[in-house]
């Protein structure tokens, strides 16, 4: 399970890396990496759930596609895993491009809290 450590360490790591270069290396290598290297993780919320779910002894996917509102989501041809549903619906709630039924918003959570404590 070592290996399954996020990825954002990963960028911690190399933020501090190029902090500590900058006393060292010249004004050209300096904005060169800060050019060049990402700032943001090389990730998705899909992958850091598939991760996530991933490394948990049971598989609580199923439960959250089974909700009206993931269903709803892949309902759309081009959704086409649970993960890839909750993205959607929370790039919609975060950006304002869409609502929905406040009821059914709460019921993934509480599937997947639900199924954790059985653990």
């Amino acid at each position: 399970m070592a290996d399954k450590k996020p990825k954002l360490s990963l960028v911690i790591v190399l933020g501090a890396v190029i902090d500590s270069l900058s006393s060292a290396a010249d004004l050209d290598v300096m904005q060169f990496l800060k050019k060049f290297l990402s700032k943001n993780p090389p990730t998705s919320l899909d992958a850091v759930l598939k991760s996530m779910t991933g490394a948990l002894p049971v598989d609580i996917m199923d439960r959250i596609a089974a909700t009206s509102l993931v269903a709803e989501a892949m309902s759309n041809p081009s959704v086409r895993t649970p993960a890839n549903a909750l993205r959607i619906v929370r790039n919609n709630l975060a950006h304002g491009t869409r609502g929905y039924d406040a009821e059914n918003l709460g019921v993934p959570r509480q599937r997947s809290e639900t199924s954790l404590r059985r653990i």
